[in-house]
């Protein structure tokens, strides 16, 4: 059986590190994430999904002082269920986290991968010569 959960979405407040009554450290966080779809109307809507993220042990320490709300995080983990006062709930227990952006650094996707907004304009993937196949390696920077 596999039970395994990937989730990119923006965190909606800041991690929170706790400690359990048995003196285990944990953080907890939410993210969100959203899907767009278009309905029978021809109007375009947007869901967003709140996820409770939790990371325990040594990571949680860390990255409690990483998240902050508006980062763009990953999370790998897996999806817990548990009844908490008669309410069913559900969670992320995280294995790896990853601040993908923090909220006032601005990084945009590039054919060679994350760049600032600054560097994205000076890619020019047509630069390298045509007898090689292109890769973001081999792209020049600025003006050839």
């Amino acid at each position: 059986m596999i039970n395994n959960a990937l989730l990119v979405g923006h965190s909606g407040r800041d991690a929170e590190l706790r400690t359990t009554t048995t003196g285990k450290q944990f953080c907890t966080f939410t993210i969100a994430t959203s899907e767009s779809y278009q309905g029978a109307d021809g109007e375009w809507r947007e869901d967003t999904e709140w996820h409770k993220i939790k990371l325990y042990g040594r990571s949680a320490e860390r990255i409690a002082s990483k998240v902050k709300k508006g980062d763009l995080v990953s999370v790998e983990g897996s999806i817990k269920y548990y009844e908490l006062d008669g309410v069913n709930k559900t969670e992320i227990k995280a294995f790896k986290v990853k601040v993908l952006t923090a909220k006032n650094k601005q990084i945009e996707h590039s054919p060679s991968g994350f760049l600032p907004p600054s560097e994205t304009s000076k890619l020019d993937p047509w630069s390298v010569p045509k007898s090689e196949p292109w890769s973001p390696s081999k792209a020049t920077w600025g003006n050839p």
